[in-house]
């Protein structure tokens, strides 16, 4: 166990050092229903791109294809939630990046995605009457993951790439219209 710790560490030491350019993320608002939002720099994305292409052992012609198209403002990951398909699924939601002086540098919906399987939850009881035991069960249909409170929500993942150089600092909204909330996040370049 305390192997795995040393050698977490080390390679954490040596992410940090690698000249790769990194944000630091601080959330400024948060009244959406993002679960995870990261940001990842155009060397981050260029970074695991070129690593991916070592993994699957592609051809020099392949490599340079797949690394020409990494966006050259990086790309924005999130995990958004919902109660709904509609709530949760990429169409209700706007991307929008600005500069620190309120300047709109960038805007995009979110994608389509095919809806998973709903999930099916059982409410059922059993009672004894005079006649015998009498069970009544029924399935209803339930969004397929559940948060820690117990509530069924509907999970999706979105990439957005954004084709654009970015600022040291900036503001990025991810808008959920549906219930007209926001979330703001405040990105700022790390200095090693």
């Amino acid at each position: 166990m305390l192997l795995v710790l040393l050698m977490e560490m080390v390679s954490n030491m040596t992410l940090a050092s690698d000249g790769i350019v990194r944000y630091k993320v601080t959330a400024v608002e948060d009244k959406a229903r993002v679960r995870d939002f990261e940001y990842l720099s155009y060397d981050q994305v260029y970074r695991n791109d070129k690593e991916q292409a070592k993994n699957e052992l592609l051809p020099a012609d392949k490599e340079s294809e797949l690394l020409s198209h990494v966006p050259v403002g990086g790309m924005i990951i999130v995990e958004l939630l919902g109660a709904d398909w509609d709530m949760a699924n990429g169409t209700n939601w706007t991307y929008v990046i600005h500069d620190d002086n309120g300047n709109e540098l960038f805007r995009s919906k979110g994608f389509d995605h095919a809806q998973p399987p709903p999930a099916y939850i059982s409410h059922g009881m059993a009672y004894k009457t005079i006649f015998g035991v009498v069970a009544t069960k029924k399935e209803v249909q339930a969004a397929p993951e559940e948060t820690p409170w117990g509530d069924r929500v509907y999970v999706v993942r979105e990439q957005i790439e954004i084709p654009i150089a970015l600022p040291d600092s900036f503001k990025v909204y991810v808008i959920d219209k549906l219930n007209k909330n926001r979330c703001c996040y405040a990105l700022t370049k790390k200095v090693d």
